[in-house]
C-alpha cells in the first residue's frame, strides 16, 4: 500500500500551512528540532538537517517523496489489520510526525490492532497533541488540528462515507475525558 495524493496533501498542509517556500531554509520547529521542506529532520543519508541548510523547491518535494516510503513501511509492518486507503494515509501522516519508532510502540497502534472501540482509539490518537517545549509538555495547537483532521479521514471510508459518526464519538470521548477527570 503507498500513500495516495489525499494522504501526501494532508501531510503537505500541516508540515508547511500550504507555503512551502518558506520552509527552504533550516528552521527550528515548535519543539526546537531543525527542520527543512516539508517537515524534514533528516536527509535520506541519515544526516540531521542543521541550522544553515537550504534547498529549493525541488530537493524539498525529492526529499519528502524520498522519505516517506520508510513512514509507509514502518504503518505496514506495525498495524496488523487489513486497512481503507484513508485508514493508511491518516496513519502515515501521525507516523510522519512522531516517528516509526513513537508510532510503533504508540498505543494508537495497540489499540488498532485489538480492534478496540472507535472512542478509545481516537482518545489515545488525540494524546498526540503535545510537544516538550522548555522541558514541559505542551499542546500545540497545529496538533490539536492536524490530529483532529487524521482521526477524521480514518474514521472515513474512501468513498467519503462517515465509518462512524464522528461527532458522536467525540461527544463520547469528551465525556470520558470528564469523568477521567472527576475520579
Amino acid at each position: 500500500m503507498k500513500l495516495s495524493d489525499k494522504g501526501y496533501s494532508l501531510i503537505v498542509k500541516h508540515e508547511t500551512g500550504g507555503n512551502i517556500d518558506k520552509y527552504l531554509t533550516a528552521y527550528k520547529d515548535p519543539v526546537g528540532i531543525w527542520t527543512i521542506g516539508i517537515g524534514n529532520t533528516f536527509y535520506e543519508n541519515g544526516a540531521k538537517v542543521k541550522q544553515g541548510d537550504k534547498i529549493s523547491l525541488e530537493r524539498a518535494k525529492q526529499l519528502f517523496y524520498n522519505i516517506v516510503p520508510q513512514f509507509e513501511k514502518g504503518v505496514l509492518e506495525a498495524v496488523k489489520i487489513p486497512l481503507n486507503q484513508n485508514q493508511f494515509d491518516a496513519l502515515v501522516s501521525l507516523c510522519y510526525n512522531i516517528g516509526v519508532s513513537a508510532f510503533k510502540s504508540s498505543t494508537v497502534v495497540k489499540l488498532i490492532n485489538s480492534k478496540a472501540p472507535d472512542t478509545e482509539i481516537i482518545q489515545s490518537w488525540q494524546s498526540w497533541n503535545k510537544g516538550t517545549i522548555s522541558g514541559t509538555k505542551t499542546v500545540l495547537p497545529g496538533l490539536v488540528r492536524r490530529r483532529k483532521e487524521e482521526t477524521e479521514l480514518f474514521f472515513f471510508s474512501p468513498t467519503g462515507k462517515k465509518i462512524a459518526t464522528f461527532a458522536s464519538i467525540l461527544i463520547v470521548v469528551g465525556l470520558l475525558a470528564v469523568l477521567t477527570k472527576s475520579f
